[in-house]
């Protein structure tokens, strides 16, 4: 863990819960909070995490085809999460 995971940590949750009360469902914000710890607690990308990384971004798009939330935020949102995860190894 770096310090800028846990500040992209922070504000992607912070995201996530100012929406909460209107956009999403419980079950849904445990699910990004799933994500969000799974991508915070983690060295390397597994397929659990990712599987949740998926269901995510699934969900989202969803939330957005129904016009719950804008396009644009679903891609704020999106990349949020992203940079909570440790950054892929370049060979």
């Amino acid at each position: 863990m770096t310090s800028q995971r846990a500040k992209a940590y922070s504000i992607a949750l912070k995201s996530f819960r100012d929406l909460q009360p209107s956009k999403f469902t419980g079950d849904q914000m445990e699910l990004f909070q799933q994500t969000a710890d799974a991508l915070f607690f983690t060295d390397r990308i597994d397929d659990a995490t990712d599987e949740l990384l998926a269901s995510t971004h699934a969900e989202l798009d969803i939330i957005a085809h129904n016009d719950r939330l804008l396009p644009e935020t679903v891609k704020r949102l999106k990349d949020e999460l992203q940079a909570i995860g440790p950054q892929p190894v370049h060979a």
